[in-house]
């Protein structure tokens, strides 16, 4: 069966080499680019979702215009609490978010795998992927 990742990122550009990251590792894309999107998905498919992929700083709602806000700390308290292996895909110092590090740590000593996985100065898709679907084979 395909392995089905959820994707949260609101740039357009970004979110077309997250698609193609996931299609060359050979699993199905959910794409949100909102908490509120996302958070729907999380709860209609968390059976079927082998893994999150999560930007950091993103919109609340669609219509939200402030996109700096740190909504990607409720996706991965949500993957956590449902133990969807997740990691981050974030440039973390480009928003000056250093202050999430800590959250993100503590978090991911209640992970099944050891810890959420983070990039801290560009968003590197592929790596990111990889990442995950290390996770993922340790946990088959």
């Amino acid at each position: 069966m395909k392995k089905v990742i959820l994707v949260v990122e609101d740039k357009e550009e970004e979110q077309i080499l997250a698609r193609k990251a996931v299609a060359d590792s050979g699993h199905g894309i959910i794409l949100c680019a909102n908490l509120f999107d996302a958070k729907s998905m999380i709860g209609s498919y968390s059976s079927k979702l082998s893994g999150i992929v999560a930007d950091l700083h993103f919109p609340e709602r669609s219509q939200d215009t402030n996109l700096n806000k740190p909504a990607g700390l409720a996706i991965l308290t949500l993957a956590v609490s449902e133990n969807i292996p997740v990691v981050v895909c974030s440039d973390m110092d480009n928003h000056q978010s250093d202050y999430v590090k800590d959250v993100i740590r503590y978090l991911g000593k209640h992970t099944s795998y050891g810890g959420i996985p983070f990039s801290v100065d560009r968003k590197d898709w592929l790596q990111s992927v990889k990442q995950l679907n290390a996770i993922m084979a340790k946990g088959e």
